[in-house]
């Protein structure tokens, strides 16, 4: 098991044990993938 930390404006930071089963990312509106058609605010 892994220990997590989420940390979150304006309010107490939450820490937990477990298993990462997904991961999610963001970028600066930059194309990542084939599937990309030119258009952004999604």
């Amino acid at each position: 098991m892994e220990t997590f930390k989420l940390d979150i404006d304006n309010a107490p930071n939450v820490r937990f044990t477990g298993e990462l089963v997904a991961n999610a990312a963001n970028s600066d509106n930059q194309a990542i993938g084939s599937s990309y058609n030119g258009q952004t605010g999604r």
